[in-house]
């Protein structure tokens, strides 16, 4: 899955709005929108910022940096339930 749909689906799940985020991260108007159709790529401190403003676990931060956590143990026991379209 491309980064931008990443950010798009974590934002959505999230329910907040493009603007909402961008004064979240303190980003200049239309770059939330630029990064989800892919025209702009964020840097890591802005995922790194996306993630914090989103309340997103340290696993959803992998997936939202397109880390491959499928090579990964993780147990049943953390209850995780993460799914992408």
């Amino acid at each position: 899955m491309e980064q931008g749909k990443r950010i798009k689906y974590f934002r959505k799940r999230a329910n907040v709005t493009q603007l909402e985020l961008e004064l979240r991260i303190n980003a200049s108007f239309g770059s939330i929108s630029r990064m989800e159709t892919g025209l702009t790529n964020p840097t890591k401190e802005t995922l790194f910022a996306i993630a914090n403003a989103l309340n997103l676990t340290g696993l959803e931060t992998a997936i939202l940096f397109g880390i491959d956590i499928t090579s990964y143990n993780i147990s049943q026991s953390q209850n995780l339930e993460i799914k992408l379209p």
